[in-house]
């Protein structure tokens, strides 16, 4: 699994990994923008759509794991339900 890696980084690191390993993969990404402050709260987070498309992107890649990791909530794990497996 690719875990705790920003939106951003995350899209660069699946790209480069599906190439390396074929085996059984998947993401949980970190959903802070920039470095946390000092007591490890994020105050920026990406957008729900931002969020969305990268699942989307990592699901037709073949990730058979969908998650999220810090700055995520039930709430995401809804939008992964809603946008991929509803459709």
């Amino acid at each position: 699994l690719l875990n705790c890696i920003p939106l951003i980084i995350m899209q660069n690191a699946i790209n480069n990994f599906i190439y390396l390993f074929n085996g059984k993969w998947g993401i949980y990404p970190n959903l802070g923008i920039g470095t946390p402050s000092p007591d490890g709260n994020i105050q920026k987070k990406s957008s729900d759509e931002q969020f969305v498309v990268l699942m989307k992107k990592a699901a037709q890649l073949g990730a058979s794991i969908l998650g999220g990791c810090c700055g995520s909530s039930f709430h995401h794990v809804e939008l992964i339900r809603k946008n991929l497996i509803e459709n």
